[in-house]
């Protein structure tokens, strides 16, 4: 089982991603995954994958070392040595990955957690093969196995022949090279030239043309420079002399929106004012009439009586008013007073005499002459508001006196920095002095 079958089956139950297009992402992610693991082992790199483990570039090939994590994953007991090299070790980025499928970071990250734990799913009943672009990684249930299928390849190895696919590399001293690269022919290796097959060793086998020339003369150099010179400079004026057209262009057509803009803003508010006019001109007509007409009306009036009566016609009344009370219930009175005693059967000398609690008993009580405790009473309190004015008098006199003490002090204060004050202009005129003096006695 490989790994699109595995994607398939991600596709049917994922766990970490959704969508509709799984198996597009997972090929991109893992295309990008491996092409980074090649990239940094034909760079002499060793590839740090927190997912597998270490990928160690030797001259046998690439070299496996599984990580605690990987090893957690499938149950698998460590059985892998380090080699001893001394290539640089370099994480596998996200971030890079990320750039080359073209999917977020956190997408990448979820695609690699779908993989791997599927893949060690499947792998207990079917042996599982991953293609790492370097190797083949073959896993089953209790055991795995990595197969390399990549070969390290020299500096000198990579300078024996020159790709004629890319141009800065093709034999000759390009413009845009930094250095000279030139393969002398070699016609006991090759009997017939592009013919790769001739080859007497066979790993050196490449499946391109190859193209092999001779150095150029530093005159021709300078001739492919100026002209290429010429040809970037031509190209840049033509290019500055378009975006300037287009600007002017884009320039002229926005002041034309910006003319047309304002032109019609103004005729809009003329519009609107007119239609208020228009509008509210009846309104102002009718407004206009009706000041006339009070204008006229207040004009025309004339008063024939005296306006300030009525407050004395109030008063007669209601003085009126009152008399008039005050006699109805003075006879009310009177008439009840004659039939009250005949409806509730009183005599009149019940009435008329003082009631029996208001008459006096034959024991008078007479009035204490003693009162010393009265007098004491008030002595007590006259004692205590005499304290009272005492002691705030006393208050008084405190809080005046240490006024006084701070005035005192604060003059005491002020009299001593006024002496230092002076003192210190002093010392600075003799200092100033003495100094005018030396001058003069050098000169």
């Amino acid at each position: 089982m490989h790994e699109k079958e595995i994607f398939k089956q991600v596709e049917k139950s994922p766990k970490y991603l959704s969508g509709n297009e799984i198996i597009r992402t997972l090929t991109k992610v893992w295309s990008a995954y491996t092409k980074l693991i090649r990239s940094l082992l034909s760079s002499h790199k060793t590839a740090i994958s927190q997912e597998f483990g270490k990928f160690i570039p030797t001259a046998q090939g690439a070299h496996f070392v599984p990580n605690s994590f990987f090893l957690s994953l499938g149950n698998y007991s460590a059985k892998s040595i380090t080699p001893a090299t001394s290539t640089t070790e370099q994480h596998l980025s996200y971030s890079s990955i990320s750039l080359a499928s073209g999917y977020s970071k956190e997408i990448c990250i979820n695609s690699l957690k779908e993989i791997l734990s599927s893949a060690f799913l499947l792998c207990k009943s079917n042996p599982i093969t991953l293609d790492l672009k370097i190797g083949q990684l073959h896993l089953r249930s209790f055991e795995f196995q990595f197969s390399s299928g990549y070969k390290s390849v020299s500096t000198a190895e990579k300078l024996e022949a020159t790709n004629v696919a890319n141009p800065n590399d093709i034999g000759h001293f390009s413009t845009s090279a930094k250095r000279f690269k030139s393969v002398p022919p070699n016609p006991k290796a090759i009997p017939w030239p592009y013919l790769p097959g001739f080859y007497e060793d066979s790993s050196k086998k490449l499946g391109k043309k190859f193209n092999f020339e001779e150095q150029p003369s530093p005159l021709q150099l300078l001739e492919e420079h100026k002209k290429q010179i010429k040809v970037k400079n031509h190209k840049k004026y033509t290019k500055t002399k378009e975006e300037k057209k287009e600007g002017q262009i884009l320039a002229n057509l926005a002041n034309h929106q910006m003319a047309e803009d304002r032109e019609s803003k103004v005729n809009k508010a003329k519009a609107l004012q007119e239609l208020f006019v228009h509008g509210n001109k009846s309104q102002i007509d009718s407004h206009h009439l009706q000041k006339e007409e009070k204008k006229v009306e207040k004009n025309s009036e004339k008063y024939d009586f005296f306006p300030f009566v009525y407050g004395s016609k109030l008063e007669e009344y209601q003085q009126q008013l009152k008399s008039d009370l005050r006699a109805e219930m003075k006879a009310k009175m009177e008439n009840d007073k004659k039939e009250f005693p005949a409806k509730q059967g009183i005599t009149e000398e019940y009435t008329t005499s003082f009631p029996v609690f208001l008459k006096q008993d034959k024991y008078v009580p007479s009035r204490r002459v003693e009162n010393t405790h009265v007098k004491a009473a008030m002595g007590n309190a006259l004692n205590r508001y005499e304290n009272e004015l005492n002691s705030l008098k006393v208050k008084k006199i405190q809080e005046h006196q240490r006024e006084k003490i701070q005035e005192d002090i604060d003059k005491v204060y002020e009299e001593q920095g006024k002496a230092k004050f002076k003192q210190a202009i002093n010392q600075n005129k003799d200092f100033l002095l003495q100094q005018i003096e030396e001058n003069v006695k050098f000169k």
